[in-house]
């Protein structure tokens, strides 16, 4: 029957809810932080809203939910598929797939990864237009 992997590490013998103490704990919250760091640009994007005070807390509410929903799911699946001592810091969840063979999965994360990346370009680009656009007329930066 299948369990999850182990949770002890054989080697150092770390293991448990906590095997990295409060410097584990604070470092996970350090990371999760940035991961929801991309709301912002719904709220500054607001006025192109037309019902902004209905949409906007809809909208950041919603993709909150979703984004939680897939980060737990994604990181379930991969404790279960790899013991979280033996993870890669450098291929995360590509070196976890590619580990048990997996290489169709493993290529469509590196495309959901690189899109991923094309996208933060996007709405960083969108935010700074708006931003620009909105400070303009008021003469703040030049």
């Amino acid at each position: 029957s299948k369990t999850f992997a182990e949770s002890t590490d054989p080697e150092t013998g770390r293991g448990g809810a906590f095997p990295y103490g409060a410097a584990g704990i604070i470092t996970g919250a350090a990371v999760t932080v940035v991961t929801y760091g991309g709301f912002e640009s719904v709220v500054s994007l607001s006025a192109e809203a037309k019902n902004s005070k209905r949409d906007v807390p809809l909208a950041v509410g919603l993709s909150f939910g979703i984004a939680t929903v897939i980060y737990v799911s994604v990181t379930s699946a991969i404790v279960y598929l790899v013991p979280w001592y033996s993870l890669d810091e450098g291929t995360g969840i590509p070196g976890s797939l590619e580990a048990h063979n997996l290489t169709v999965p493993k290529h469509i994360i590196i495309g959901a990864i690189l899109l991923a990346s094309a996208s933060l370009v996007l709405c960083t680009l969108t935010t700074l237009a708006r931003g620009l656009l909105v400070l303009s007329p008021d003469s703040l930066l030049f």
